[in-house]
């Protein structure tokens, strides 16, 4: 069977028609499935992503013999 043998793949559907536009519709939906623990997890394991790659301050630690 040569390559001009082989079938044909179907039109792209519109949805698929451009790939850009597909991703980012989604990357807005994808939340949207979650359930609220799965929310959370997610939300708890990009804090600590931040916190890994400094994105986020670290806490202060008050100085010795200093009060608040």
């Amino acid at each position: 069977m040569k390559a001009d043998d082989a079938p044909r793949e179907k039109a792209p559907r519109s949805d698929q028609a451009d790939p850009w536009e597909a991703h980012r519709l989604e990357q807005m939906t994808l939340g949207v499935d979650a359930t609220p623990a799965q929310r959370l997890r997610w939300l708890e394991e990009m804090i600590v992503l931040a916190h890994r790659t400094g994105a986020l301050p670290r806490t202060r630690r008050p100085a010795e013999g200093s009060e608040k």
